[in-house]
């Protein structure tokens, strides 16, 4: 997830380094070994948020391949739904563990980028770091 990811150019990057991740090596029977590109079900992938709609629909427009949508970052179940809608967007199920009670729960984020502050003015920075520290907490 890229929180602030304005018109995308980080996004792209990350995206594309989330799916290369997702390359791996096998062994076959014979103990040979083998690349596997995948950009299959399960591969890593990157969602940009921003909290434009016209921004959003920018980087939808200039990057069609990368998932992209408007959220508030401070609304973190909003930030689970993307990544849900995301996953059945790209035909993937969502993404469920089981707790030692037997309870299902939707999995958080892997990594939590956020590219935010810099036209916030000098509170930037503290809102930053509290915005950070919450979604650490919360996604966790």
């Amino acid at each position: 997830l890229e929180v602030g990811c304005h018109f995308g150019q980080s996004t792209v990057l990350l995206h594309e380094a989330a799916a290369a991740a997702n390359d791996c090596v096998k062994a076959d029977d014979g103990g040979s070994t083998y690349s596997e590109q995948g950009h299959s079900r399960g591969s890593g992938f990157c969602v940009g948020v921003d909290i434009g709609p016209k921004i959003i629909e920018h980087a939808n427009t200039k990057y069609p391949h990368v998932p992209f949508a408007v959220g508030n970052a401070w609304n973190v179940l909003q930030l689970l739904k993307v990544k849900s809608e995301s996953l059945l967007a790209r035909g993937e199920e969502k993404p469920c563990e089981t707790t030692s009670s037997g309870q299902l729960f939707q999995m958080g984020y892997d990594l939590v980028y956020a590219d935010i502050g810099g036209l916030s003015g000098p509170d930037g920075l503290m809102e930053s770091l509290s915005l950070l520290d919450s979604l650490g907490n919360s996604l966790e």
